[in-house]
């Protein structure tokens, strides 16, 4: 987990990197040094830097588990989660996810990599709050909703065809494939045709049920926010999980 924790640091790092020009004598580790660490009581780990220069936010929720923790037969299958988990709760219809977020000017995404899976609300200060509402309810309390699950498994499947369009794509998976013959790195992140349709909904849940735990997460947030307010919301959202 030490090791992961230096990962989400190093995110710090890009995301203020993309946000700010840096002032002469102005270096990542003065960044890396004003990072303040707090563990909820739930076991999550929240990483906060108090960004002042815009009125802006940026919350991102990481997951330590990546397609190198896949098995074969599920190949494809933390992607495929990644996409159906804004796609509703028992609370929240997946329009009422991204409203929430858009009409306050927000942004919200997700991404998988290798080793790790994030979730991220960016946008001006005031959807903090709705960020941590949003992918507190979305990432503990999924529901994998059967229709919805059959449409994103197309998505993902056309995507993968749209890979081979993009010659820079196949020749790092060719490179990956041929550097990591007996390890998980050699498969595409995103998996194959065959065992994304093969996945079955308790497959997801009996992936996110194992993976999808408060300890083995980091909460990233950069804003301009006192660090106080931000661990009284962080317990708020994040303290009676599942």
């Amino acid at each position: 987990m030490k090791r992961f924790t230096i990962i989400a640091v190093i995110f710090f790092l890009f995301i203020l990197g993309v946000c700010m020009q840096p002032k002469a004598g102005f270096s990542s580790l003065d960044i890396a040094q004003k990072v303040k660490v707090h563990t909820l009581s739930s076991g999550l780990k929240v990483l906060f830097y108090p960004y002042q220069r815009e009125r802006v936010a940026t919350v991102k929720l990481c997951v330590k588990v990546g397609s190198s923790y896949e098995w074969d037969e599920v190949a494809g299958i933390t992607h495929l989660i990644e996409h159906m988990i804004f796609k509703g709760t028992e609370n929240k219809k997946p329009e009422d996810i991204a409203g929430a977020v858009e009409t306050r000017g927000g942004y919200i995404n997700a991404y998988t990599s290798y080793d790790y899976t994030c979730y991220y609300v960016s946008g001006p200060i005031e959807v903090f709050e709705t960020a941590l509402d949003v992918l507190s309810e979305s990432v503990f309390h999924p529901i994998f909703d059967p229709e919805e699950l059959l449409k994103e498994k197309e998505v993902i499947i056309e995507e993968m065809k749209m890979r081979f369009d993009n010659p820079y794509v196949v020749l790092f998976e060719e490179l990956m494939k041929k550097s990591y013959t007996k390890y998980p790195y050699r498969r595409p992140i995103i998996g194959f045709e065959n065992t994304v349709r093969s996945v079955s909904r308790d497959d997801l849940f009996y992936f996110v049920n194992h993976f999808y735990t408060p300890e083995n997460m980091v909460l990233v947030i950069v804003g301009d926010l006192p660090f106080e307010k931000v661990l009284n919301l962080c317990e708020k959202y994040f303290s009676n999980l599942p």
